[in-house]
């Protein structure tokens, strides 16, 4: 009886799995922004049938979308999504289109059990930058929306081997931006590709590596080497954190970077300021495809770091000596014991045999 309820259990469970839908999308941030300025918004694009639990239904895989707004007054410096690596194309004038990857480097909890796919909501930070004025709004508009998508329970271990299935949607949501006119200098660097040949949004989510096939050369953002002047830095370009320890009065370093593709750029953030950068140093690598990688150095105090081996806690370390002593030490104490005892009832019995004879 109690395999039958199993039984039934798990059957009920299979077929309760429902397809992967697409439900909605939302635009989150500023409503306004003023020449020259930065302005952050958050696309949210939102699902239902994900099951993150067990080897059913669909995961993510790839996910691309359209994005439309007028490139006189906007242009797009940053992107950043939760699980995917991004990159943003110029198909035509005025779109876009935004392609996301599953990044299987990337250690999030939105992951499907086989950490391969993405079992999760969409959630994407993009950084527009104003460099005209002379309209007082702008629409920015996501459209055009085509998942690629993966069935877990028919997986194949040579990933390149699995079906990749289209969902479509048009969600055609905008957010509308109104502009400020200031006086201001126009500083930005855009992130935008041109590719070398037309992107099909249906056809390019059905590819598994579908940014690396749509690049041109050009797309290393590595660095090949990283230093800072007066100090030791283990570097290895696949490492993206580090930490050194310096005196809390120091408040400037000489950082030295360079990229592995010659046509590559950087930007060194912090260095030159370190108590107000949090004392932290970032270089930004961004290939000439647009490709942007960052490495992270976080300064810790000299005050808090155990530099001697004097001033470290001595650890007690359990040896066979000790557990030689200790046996001995037992065996003492039990034969003490037991002596103790056998003095007591000798003790008792004479006791006895004076108050008899008393």
């Amino acid at each position: 009886m109690k395999k039958l309820i199993i039984m039934l259990l798990l059957l009920f469970s299979a077929i309760n799995v429902q397809a992967l839908t697409y439900k909605d999308t939302t635009i989150e941030g500023s409503e306004e922004a003023s020449l020259g300025e930065e302005v952050k918004l958050t696309f949210n694009i939102n699902f239902q049938g994900f099951v993150k639990d067990r080897y059913q239904g669909d995961g993510i895989l790839n996910l691309a979308y359209d994005l439309k707004f007028d490139n006189k007054v906007l242009d797009i410096v940053d992107i950043t999504t939760d699980g995917f690596k991004s990159i943003i194309y110029e198909t035509d004038d005025n779109s876009y289109l935004v392609l996301n990857q599953v990044d299987d480097t990337f250690e999030t909890k939105s992951k499907c059990l086989n950490e391969s796919l993405y079992c999760d909501n969409y959630r994407s930070d993009i950084t527009f930058y104003v460099k005209d004025s002379t309209k007082d709004k702008v629409d920015i508009t996501l459209d055009n929306l085509t998942v690629g998508l993966v069935n877990l329970e028919n997986l194949d271990t040579n990933f390149e081997n699995n079906k990749i299935n289209s969902l479509e949607s048009s969600p055609n949501i905008t957010k509308t931006i109104t502009i400020k006119k200031k006086d201001a200098d126009i500083n930005f660097q855009s992130i935008i590709v041109k590719p070398s040949s037309k992107v099909d949004i249906k056809e390019i989510v059905k590819e598994h590596d579908p940014i690396s096939k749509t690049k041109e050369n050009g797309s290393n953002s590595n660095l090949k080497s990283l230093e800072i002047e007066g100090y030791e830095l283990n570097f290895d370009k696949n490492e993206k954190f580090y930490d050194l320890v310096i005196d809390d009065s120091i408040n400037e370093l000489n950082v030295k970077a360079t990229p592995e593709d010659p046509d590559a750029t950087y930007e060194i953030i912090g260095a030159d300021d370190l108590n107000k950068n949090s004392r932290k140093i970032t270089v930004e690598v961004k290939a000439p495809d647009g490709t942007k990688t960052k490495y992270t150095i976080s300064l810790k105090s000299k005050n808090n770091v155990v530099t001697t081996e004097e001033e470290k806690p001595q650890e007690f370390k359990l040896e066979s000596k000790h557990l030689v002593i200790g046996f001995i030490i037992l065996c003492s104490l039990i034969l003490l014991i037991l002596i103790i005892i056998l003095i007591n009832k000798i003790r008792d019995r004479k006791l006895d045999k004076g108050l008899r004879n008393f």
